[in-house]
């Protein structure tokens, strides 16, 4: 923001998206430049000081973005799509991973749910051009299965891009606990 502030014609106001009074002196120097300077924000997290006029960090009314959110969240359509053309529901997918932590002693690494999803089969219902599925048990090594039938991780890669993201998608339903590592010590 600072920086294209010196540019000419780079812009001619700054949004800045924040709760932080950190950002004042870049706001306060952006407007030194001549610039306009705009603050969009959530009511709930936004400093006290960036609200006051009296500060003189800003030249528009904030923008508050929950007052805006049903035209920024549109649902995923990786979802959407999940749910029409997936052998299996992301309900379903939930549970599987719910029971595989479960039987991990209540916890389980992403990497170790990726390893396990991908040894779950999905196998078609019979009489089912792949429209539908259940889950069958596999190494994942077998090559005929392979061709014939999805393991669950292809699915959650080709959905949700990888473990953490899926998860990250059901915040009610499975929780992603970071990893604290002290320096020093490998993971």
């Amino acid at each position: 923001m600072l920086h294209y502030a010196t540019v000419p014609d780079a812009y001619d106001v700054a949004v800045l998206v924040t709760g932080d009074k950190d950002f004042m002196p870049a706001m306060i120097r952006t407007r030194q430049k001549g610039k306009k300077v705009c603050l969009a924000s959530m009511r709930n997290s936004c400093n006290y000081d960036l609200l006051n006029p009296s500060s003189h960090v800003r030249d528009l009314d904030v923008i508050f973005l929950e007052d805006y959110l049903h035209d920024l969240i549109v649902p995923d359509q990786r979802l959407l799509d999940l749910e029409k053309s997936s052998p299996i529901s992301p309900d379903d997918i939930c549970e599987v991973i719910c029971g595989l932590a479960e039987a991990a002693g209540g916890t389980i690494t992403s990497r170790e749910v990726g390893r396990q999803l991908k040894r779950v089969i999905l196998e078609p219902k019979a009489g089912s051009s792949g429209g539908g599925g259940s889950i069958g048990g596999g190494d994942g090594n077998n090559a005929v299965a392979a061709q014939q039938h999805k393991n669950l991780l292809s699915v959650v890669k080709r959905h949700f891009v990888g473990v953490t993201p899926l998860v990250n998608n059901y915040p009610d339903v499975l929780r992603l606990n970071k990893l604290e590592v002290s320096p020093g010590v490998p993971r």
